[in-house]
């Protein structure tokens, strides 16, 4: 019996078992000797690493979305009282970025402008990236 495996093929089985870890590691599974974040840290730097741009975005913007409604930051029945959002993608280009078209309620346009263009705007001036601001936030935490 011959078994082979393109490249693609463990590319994907590599990412869905470290974004298991990551989910894990938050769990508690795993008796860590180092800080959480710090492993959550190296695990999203290889992730990033096999994922597409576009996918690696909507991942971590998903651990954002997760870790500010653990620690209250949305108020989960507002969202529930709201129509849902769709996101499609429309073309994903040469060099990794994508086009996308939104689908937005009034109330999530509202919290796009307030919260996602303040977040455009503080990281292009200052360079700062979602991964430091949630590890500068993880550090508050503790």
């Amino acid at each position: 019996m011959k078994i082979e495996l393109d490249d693609d093929f463990v590319c994907e089985i590599v990412k869905q078992e470290l974004m298991e870890l990551y989910e894990h590691s938050q769990q508690g599974w795993f008796e860590i000797d180092e800080d959480t974040g710090t492993l959550q840290s190296a695990i999203s730097l290889v992730l990033k690493q096999y994922m597409i741009p576009s996918e690696y975005s909507n991942w971590a913007l998903d651990k954002m979305v997760a870790h500010a409604e653990k620690h209250g930051m949305y108020d989960l029945e507002d969202t529930k009282k709201s129509d849902t959002l769709d996101v499609t993608l429309l073309k994903e280009h040469e060099d990794g970025s994508a086009t996308y078209q939104f689908d937005l309620t009034p109330e999530y346009a509202d919290a796009l402008l307030q919260n996602g263009i303040m977040w455009a705007i503080v990281s292009g001036v200052t360079g700062i990236t979602i991964d430091k601001v949630l590890e500068e936030y993880k550090e508050q935490d503790k």
